[in-house]
C-alpha cells in the first residue's frame, strides 16, 4: 500500500514538471498541437477580417471567415458507392461551431457561426439569451446586404425569433413571443435561406418546443411558425408572405430543376426530403412518421388528413437531416435521365444520394456516404465536394468512377 502511495506521489510530482518544463510526454503533444494548427493556418485559412464598419458600412462582410480552397489536397479516407469512390480528407479548423453561413467561392469559402459573439454583441444580444441552443440561426444576403434571423429571449422573457440589419443592428421583422419558454429547444427554429430563380427570398421557421398550443401554431394560417415564408423590404421592414404550413423544424432549401425541396427534422424518427408545393400543408403536428421522444405515439395516418402532403422520402430511424442540395456531376450524368437530390445529416454523419425516376415521382434508389463527421452544410462543385462539420472542420472530397 505504501509502495503504491509512493508511486502515485512521484507520478504527481513529474506530471507538475513535465506541465511546467514541457518535458515528455507534455511537450510531445503540446508541439504536435501547434505544427497541426501551424499546418491549418498556412494552408487552409486567411487571416480573419477583423469586425471593422466603418460609416458608410462598406466593411459589411468584416465578421465572416474564410477559408482558402486548396486544390492540392493528399486524401487519406475513401468511402465506396456501388460504381464510384469518394477520396475525401478532413481539415481540422479550431474555430469552427454550428455553422449558420456556408458561401463557396472562386477561392475561398466563407462561413459563420451561429454563436458569432461578435455580431451577437452588436446587435444586442446577451449571450443569457441565447441559452437551449439560440443564436443566430441564419445570415442571409439580400441586394448586397446582410441579414441576420437570431433566437432568443428577447424583452420579457419572450422567446421568439427577430431578423436584424447587421449593418445598422435595426430589427426588421419580430416573431410573436412563443407562450411556454420552459420548453423551447431554439434547434427547432430552422432558418434555411433561398433566392429562388424568380427573385423570391424564402425563409424556413420551425416550431421550437413541445408545448401543445404552441405547436398547432404550425397549422395557424395567420402565425409564422412551423412555416415557409418570402420575405418582401417594404419602408425598410420585412414582410412576410405563408407559402407553406404544417412544418416542425425545416433546416435545408433547395432549388433545382424548376422544383423546390426542403429537408426538415421530424422528431424521434420521420426526418423528411419534401418535394414543395406552394400552399401545401406538411401536417406537423396532426401527422408525422416518428414518434414523441417520451416514446408516445403520433398519428401516422396520413389519409385522415387528405389535404397533408407527406414527405416525398422518409428516414427512419431519424437521421438528423441537416440540408439539402445537388449531387455530384458525374454521378447525375452517369444515371441520367433519372434525378438525384443530396441530403446532408448530422446523426446520421453522412450525405445521401436519392435518386428518383426522371418525373420525381418515386425514389428509385439511396446511396449512403458515410463521412463519420456531422455533416451541418454542404455543397458539390463539379465532382468536388465540400461539407462544414459541427465544432470540427471542412470535408474535401473529389468523386471518381471505379478504376478511372
Amino acid at each position: 500500500m505504501k509502495k503504491n502511495v509512493l508511486i502515485f506521489l512521484v507520478g504527481v510530482f513529474y506530471g507538475l514538471v513535465a506541465y511546467k518544463h514541457q518535458l515528455f510526454p507534455v511537450g510531445f503533444f503540446t508541439q504536435e498541437k501547434e505544427q497541426i494548427l501551424a499546418f491549418v493556418k498556412d494552408n487552409f485559412l486567411s487571416t480573419p477580417n477583423k469586425p471593422n464598419f466603418d460609416d458608410n458600412h462598406k466593411n459589411s462582410n468584416t465578421y465572416l471567415f474564410n477559408i482558402k480552397k486548396k486544390q492540392d489536397i493528399s486524401y487519406s479516407n475513401i468511402a465506396e458507392l456501388n460504381s464510384f469512390n469518394l477520396d475525401y480528407e478532413f481539415i481540422p479548423i479550431p474555430f469552427f461551431g454550428k455553422v449558420s453561413y456556408f458561401n463557396i467561392g472562386n477561392e475561398e469559402i466563407t462561413i459563420s457561426n451561429q454563436g458569432n459573439e461578435y455580431l451577437l454583441n452588436k446587435m444586442g444580444v446577451k449571450s443569457s439569451q441565447t441559452l437551449n441552443n439560440g443564436g443566430i440561426k441564419s445570415l442571409f444576403k439580400i441586394d448586397k446586404k446582410y441579414y441576420a434571423m437570431v433566437a432568443a429571449k428577447f424583452e420579457n422573457d419572450c422567446p421568439t425569433v427577430k431578423i436584424f440589419d447587421i449593418e445598422t443592428n435595426r430589427v426588421l421583422l419580430s416573431f410573436p413571443c412563443l407562450s411556454s419558454s420552459k420548453q423551447i429547444d431554439f434547434n427547432g427554429v430552422g432558418g434555411a435561406y433561398l433566392k429562388l430563380s424568380d427573385g423570391t427570398d424564402i425563409l424556413s421557421v420551425g416550431i421550437p418546443t413541445d408545448d401543445f398550443e404552441d405547436r398547432m401554431l404550425a397549422q395557424d394560417d395567420d402565425s409564422p411558425w412551423g412555416k415557409l415564408i418570402s420575405l418582401n423590404m417594404n419602408d425598410n421592414r420585412f414582410n412576410y408572405q405563408i407559402l407553406t404550413k404544417g412544418h416542425r423544424n425545416p433546416q435545408g432549401l433547395f432549388e433545382h430543376d424548376g422544383r423546390l425541396f426542403s429537408v426538415e427534422h421530424g422528431p424521434r424518427g420521420g426526418d423528411e426530403l419534401n418535394l414543395i408545393t406552394i400552399g401545401g400543408n406538411y401536417g406537423w403536428p396532426l401527422v408525422s412518421f416518428g414518434d414523441e421522444y417520451s416514446l408516445e405515439s403520433i398519428n401516422s395516418n396520413q389519409y385522415t388528413y387528405p389535404e397533408i402532403k407527406t414527405g416525398s422520402f422518409n428516414f427512419l430511424p431519424s437521421i438528423g437531416i441537416s440540408s439539402v442540395n445537388n449531387c455530384p456531376d458525374s454521378y447525375v450524368l452517369y444515371y441520367s435521365p433519372n434525378k438525384c437530390i443530396a441530403v446532408g445529416s448530422l446523426r446520421g454523419s453522412s450525405i445521401d444520394f436519392i435518386v428518383f425516376d426522371k418525373e420525381y415521382s418515386k425514389v428509385l434508389w439511396v446511396e449512403n456516404i458515410n463521412l463519420k463527421s456531422r455533416i451541418r452544410k454542404f455543397k458539390f462543385e463539379g465532382d468536388m465536394l465540400y461539407a462544414i462539420t459541427d465544432f470540427s472542420g471542412l470535408i474535401i472530397g473529389k468523386l471518381s468512377r471505379f478504376g478511372l
